[in-house]
């Protein structure tokens, strides 16, 4: 949690905070069911809890890496989740997956806080636009010109790269 000084292989929890930020100003309600340990047993637990509690949409975050330490997944298949897919080809947000268990909608974002943010921009928003019956459901597009190459990439698309005003740019506003 904030404040505390994060262990070896830990970070300062906060994407709840954003994402719970992002949900709210979409009209969402959010209710946080806890941090499960790093077991398959407690990640099942809290798959549990989002059910009894007849949430329309389930989010987790991290636990989605490469083999032992991938819970998340191996806890939402033992529940019965219908994956529609796991892992996208985007830059940031390879671990990303989305599913159904019953009625309720399964979003396991990847852990890392900037694509935590992105994914949830870019696929919970859509999301719960669609639930709440709304005209727009999808965000505006726009462009712009980058002031340098970026670097050579591997498969995935670079979505949202960090970017900043030059002063230039930002004195002429």
């Amino acid at each position: 949690m904030p404040g505390v000084t994060p262990g070896p292989g830990q970070i300062v929890y906060s994407n709840g905070y954003g994402l719970r930020a992002l949900a709210r100003a979409e009209g969402g309600r959010c209710r946080h069911l806890g941090i499960a340990a790093d077991t398959v047993a407690a990640t099942t637990e809290g798959i549990r809890r989002a059910g009894a509690a007849n949430a329309d949409i389930l989010i987790t975050m991290g636990g989605a890496s490469v083999g032992d330490h991938d819970l998340v997944k191996r806890s939402l298949e033992a529940e019965g989740v219908a994956m529609a897919f796991w892992r996208i080809a985007m830059r940031p947000g390879k671990p990303m997956m989305h599913g159904r268990l019953g009625a309720m909608r399964v979003i396991g974002l990847p852990g890392n806080p900037v694509s935590s943010y992105v994914c949830g921009y870019l696929f919970l928003v859509p999301l719960i636009r669609a639930l709440l019956g709304r005209d727009r459901i999808h965000h505006v597009r726009e462009t712009a010109l980058l002031g340098r190459d970026l670097t050579a990439n591997d498969q995935r698309e670079t979505i949202f790269a960090r970017a900043s005003k030059s002063a230039r740019t930002a004195r002429q506003l």
